[in-house]
């Protein structure tokens, strides 16, 4: 994803600086993620993609097919003739579509997530480690922690 980022810079001939001003994320938390040390975060990721719909979710996020959403580049602009109600109703399911693909990327995430985890649980459900505590982050900025006793 490191060089994805990079080629969006490029792309829109602006700095890391500039970059992260845009998606409103820290400069130190954007070099750890340039230098390798930090992955980014779902948050990063959908900061990206909200600043810069026009870029395809499936490369930025996986690398597979095209840097750019060809439907954000061909979106219809109004003309002279159209009729208001048509082109409300072309917003409204642009809107829709996009709220959809968003869905399925962050569910796409998510999976993603629980497979890693699935994997890194293995030595725990198998005697090899103990589970020391568990925390559960809601969306609302709120956890609940449990602790072994």
């Amino acid at each position: 994803m490191v060089e994805r980022i990079k080629l969006i810079l490029q792309a829109k001939n602006i700095s890391v600086a500039q970059f992260t001003d845009e998606i409103k994320v820290q400069r130190s938390g954007m070099s750890h993620i340039l230098s390798g040390r930090n992955k980014p975060s779902l948050d990063f990721v959908m900061k990206v993609l909200k600043r810069y719909p026009e870029i395809n979710p499936s490369w930025f996020l996986f690398g597979e097919g095209e840097m750019y959403v060809s439907e954000v580049r061909e979106k219809e602009q109004p003309t002279l003739f159209s009729a208001d109600d048509e082109r409300q109703n072309n917003e409204v399911s642009l809107r829709q579509n996009e709220d959809a693909k968003s869905k399925e990327d962050i569910m796409a995430l998510s999976n993603d997530f629980s497979n890693n985890v699935a994997d890194e649980c293995k030595p725990c459900i198998q005697g090899q480690k103990a589970i020391e505590r568990v925390i559960i982050f809601y969306t609302d900025k709120t956890f609940v922690e449990y602790k072994k006793e």
